[in-house]
């Protein structure tokens, strides 16, 4: 992977912001190396659809160890944090993938791992989408940083730039997006990490335009029952 990641990479973000199909994307992405011990954690204790215990198969076939709620509660919203996730954290050899829920309740369950994630060893990424609602204002990207950062009592070290509209996506629409999560990350005075682009966008985007942002191709691998495959 073309990153320099510390050993435990977060990753939240709001509804819609698209950070489990990043989230699942990176820990494919690392394991590309099979000396690569890696492990995904699932703590998003909100979102009932996109859940990345939906990947767990396709992970696991990848060598990837994933922990995720037990199988009676997938349709849960209840805040169930396994045993093997204090275990996982615990460990100092592998890498961790944590998906974890942008809102507050989301966050808080991090507090439970505090004693594990001392500043200057993890990476904790924001994953925007400028076309969802609370991040398509400086402002609601600024307010949601805030709010992350006091109920996980973590500081945020970088945004992930996932701008699209769905199927409607355009190169135009991820350009015009990511241009405005850099001002976000400039006034928030945050790296942006990377940009995430489809596959299918990846040869239509002039990359001399972003050449000071690395991008990050991606496969789409969970989708929500009542999405059909004709909407895939």
């Amino acid at each position: 992977m073309f990153l320099k990641n510390k050993r435990k990479t977060i990753f939240t973000g709001h509804y819609g912001s698209g950070k489990t199909e990043i989230a699942l994307n990176f820990a494919l992405g690392l394991k590309e190396d099979p000396h690569k011990e890696v492990t995904l954690i699932d703590l998003d204790l909100v979102n009932p659809y996109f859940r990345s215990q939906e990947a767990k198969k396709i992970l696991e076939e990848k060598g990837i160890r994933t922990i995720v709620p037990p199988e009676e509660m997938h349709s849960s919203d209840l805040p169930i944090i396994v045993r093997e996730a204090f275990e996982a954290f615990s460990l100092s050899e592998g890498y961790l993938i944590i998906d974890v829920g942008g809102d507050d309740q989301g966050v808080l369950a991090l507090g439970q791992f505090r004693q594990w994630l001392n500043e200057g060893e993890y990476d904790f990424w924001l994953v925007v989408n400028p076309y969802r609602p609370f991040n398509d204002r400086i402002s609601g990207i600024f307010e949601s940083c805030q709010r992350i950062e006091t109920a996980s009592r973590l500081r945020l070290t970088g945004l992930i730039s996932n701008p699209h509209l769905g199927r409607e996506t355009t190169p135009e629409i991820i350009a015009e997006g990511h241009t405005e999560v850099i001002k976000a990350a400039e006034a928030l005075k945050l790296p942006v990490k990377f940009l995430t682009v489809h596959e299918k966008f990846i040869n239509k985007i002039d990359s001399e335009n972003f050449k000071q942002t690395p991008l990050f191709p991606i496969n789409i691998l969970v989708y929500p029952d009542w999405l059909s495959d004709d909407d895939q």
